[in-house]
């Protein structure tokens, strides 16, 4: 069902699409995390733990980047070592890609220094430590995601972060489909079928997520197979960061811009932190010390920005797209409907917080559309 607002504006829209824009999921072998786990499996690979450990690990570490050379010669594409954090890594990727004319498979590896937590060796015990170690990035063009990132710690416990883009995975499967479109950065102005793009998108949150994100581990980690074979398991594939947005396409610019301050205007005078609780569907509590604090902070531009705890809500514009986009870090805010059986073997739900797991992104859309909608429909007194 429509929204308030595009029924207030049904003439000048060419339609809405609610799908995942930012998606970021992140990979942690987890039974290594359990206390003396890592002591286990280096014991069943005859490694002395306080005697070769760091002889071991460097050389774990060692086969890590050397693996990552190879699938880049093989490949025929650059490895290029960053001595610094260098932001901008995914242009650097992209004018690469376009330079070299590549269309689908591995475009570059990146390494870089940056900080993570690692196994180390403290008082004869492994503990997790905060220390700098490398990471490699691994852009390429993925037949089905289009452009992503794999991105490896090269230490122990080989943390793993993907991050992908649902705009993009749509565009790859409209063009797949002969289907038209139009697109302005990360955004459709037009699209010639957008009820097939609508149930692609509801289609992209039921995928087998973890046998995709398992294939990637076993691409970029040469360890994997080893750590499985000796009986720790694989990746548990986490949601570290997830949006999801609701455009709605005008005809043109000029028709967005004839309403677009007045929309800035009336979202930022009229939506309180408290009316931002309401869209995200949490209980309003009592304000405590000085209420003019609450919008310390003016947003910046043409984009607002709602804040609730680690969760959030962005109104702004792209050319002739007005997009509302709910951000969740933390889903420990919302609820998702679980099923168990009791002792009699019954089967009952029961509303409980909601986990990163990957396997609740259907969830995540759910949560994001119904908040879209909400703040849609607010918006339409305009």
């Amino acid at each position: 069902m429509p929204s308030g607002f595009e029924r207030a504006h049904h003439q000048d829209l060419l339609g809405t699409l609610t799908t995942v824009d930012r998606l970021i999921i992140h990979g942690h072998l987890s039974r290594l995390w359990f206390p003396n786990h890592m002591a286990y499996l280096l014991d069943r690979l005859g490694v002395h733990i306080v005697r070769d450990f760091g002889h071991f690990v460097k050389q774990a570490s060692s086969k890590v980047i050397a693996h990552a050379e190879a699938l880049a010669k093989k490949a025929g594409r650059p490895f290029i070592y960053q001595d610094r954090v260098v932001h901008g890594k995914d242009d650097l990727a992209r004018q690469i890609a376009t330079r070299d004319g590549i269309t689908e498979g591995l475009i570059c590896v990146f390494s870089t220094v940056e900080p993570a937590t690692c196994f180390a060796l403290a008082g004869g015990a492994i503990r997790p430590r905060l220390r700098k170690c490398l990471h490699l990035y691994f852009y390429v063009i993925d037949r089905e995601l289009g452009f992503i990132h794999i991105r490896m710690q090269t230490w122990f416990p080989f943390q793993i972060q993907v991050y992908m883009n649902g705009h993009e995975w749509l565009a790859r499967q409209l063009e797949r489909r002969g289907v038209g479109f139009e697109r302005y950065e990360n955004t459709f102005l037009s699209i010639e079928d957008l009820a097939l793009a609508q149930r692609l998108c509801a289609g992209f949150v039921r995928r087998r997520w973890v046998r995709l994100l398992d294939a990637f581990a076993r691409r970029v980690n040469p360890w994997l197979g080893v750590i499985r074979k000796q009986g720790f398991g694989s990746y548990y594939w986490c949601i570290d960061a997830c949006e999801v947005s609701t455009d709605l396409m005008w005809r043109d610019r000029p028709s967005l811009l004839g309403v677009l301050d007045d929309l800035f205007d009336y979202a930022l005078r009229a939506f309180s932190a408290d009316d931002v609780v309401r869209f995200l569907g949490l209980k309003c509590r009592p304000i405590t010390g000085d209420v003019e604090t609450r919008h310390a902070r003016r947003p910046e531009g043409r984009r607002i920005k709602h804040r609730v705890r680690q969760n959030w809500l962005k109104l702004y514009d792209k050319w002739s797209v007005l997009r509302v986009e709910t951000v969740i870090n933390n889903p420990a805010d919302f609820r998702v409907l679980r099923f168990e059986r009791d002792r009699r073997g019954r089967v009952r739900s029961r509303w409980m917080r909601m986990s990163k797991g990957v396997r609740n992104l259907w969830r995540y859309v759910q949560i994001g559309e119904a908040i879209n909608r909400r703040y849609l429909d607010a918006l339409a007194e305009v």
